[in-house]
């Protein structure tokens, strides 16, 4: 084994597993929020279909083990956050999900299987599985793209990026991205498979920077509140005046405070003076 099977192994392993915990904290958000906000159905639904074109691809195109496993874990990972938004925000009972679930995993399954044994066993020519290789891709393609597009839908409905983990965002890029290595440094160069993950990537690489600009100029408007430039020596004017108003306010205090201790000094010296004469004049 050659180092650059070496790179190609540990790379597609890393992209299985950023892939394999990549919904874990959004999962887990949902759960602590007990609501799917930033889960959206339908991109749960998209993604686990664009799984399963995935996971046929990968095995016809005869991608490293990681990678196959990888598109398992993303049409289970990705129907268990439908299930989780469908409990919560359209009040679907366990049983229903559960059921749903279910049914939904073994039909993904018996696909899967009658399309891999089939062109591995069955009697078909090597142009007719390429032609299914690279349908299988751009559907993949075309579903990974569509779960990451309605994120921006999202962003454009709400003005702003909610509800979603940022840790699950960094997985799923750094999966791409490992994934994409993995498929362009063999010889040759997949650039099917890659077409799949850059597509992907650059979504999601979208969504980062509209986050760090939305984020950023809700930053601003809190630091300056909201006050435009041109008010700014006006408001520094007030501020001087209410320093000035306090500053009085305090002095006054402190004179209005001896005020009261000194006539309560010259009642105790009185009364002093005049127990004095008293016992003078017993003695």
């Amino acid at each position: 084994m050659t180092s650059k099977d070496v790179g190609i192994d540990v790379l597609s392993t890393l992209g299985a597993v950023f892939w394999s915990i990549q919904l874990i904290p959004q999962i887990y958000i949902n759960w602590k929020r007990k609501t799917g906000d930033g889960s959206q159905p339908s991109m749960m639904i998209a993604w686990s279909l664009a799984g399963l074109p995935l996971g046929i691809h990968n095995i016809l195109s005869k991608q490293p083990i990681a990678l196959q496993v990888q598109a398992e874990i993303l049409t289970s990972l990705s129907l268990l956050t439908w299930a989780q938004v469908m409990f919560y925000d359209h009040k679907w009972s366990i049983k229903k999900c559960v059921c749903t679930l279910s049914v939904l995993a073994a039909f993904f399954a018996a696909i899967q299987c009658a399309f891999v044994f089939g062109f591995r066993y069955g009697d078909t020519s090597e142009k007719d599985k390429q032609r299914t290789i690279l349908a299988m891709a751009i559907l993949a393609a075309l579903g990974l793209s569509f779960g990451v597009l309605r994120h921006y839908y999202d962003i454009y409905l709400h003005k702003t990026v909610r509800g979603i983990a940022w840790a699950f965002v960094a997985l799923d890029a750094a999966g791409d991205l490992t994934s994409l290595l993995a498929v362009t440094i063999k010889s040759p160069a997949d650039r099917i498979a890659a077409g799949i993950y850059a597509s992907e990537l650059g979504l999601w690489i979208g969504i980062i920077l509209a986050g760090l600009v939305i984020n950023a100029r809700y930053y601003i408007q809190a630091r300056r509140q909201i006050i435009p430039s041109n008010d700014l020596p006006e408001i520094n004017d007030a501020r001087e005046e209410v320093a000035q108003e306090n500053q009085l306010e305090r002095q006054s205090s402190v004179s209005s405070a001896f005020s009261r201790i000194i006539p309560n000094t010259q009642m105790g010296s009185s009364w002093l003076m005049r127990r004095t004469r008293r016992q003078q004049q017993v003695a």
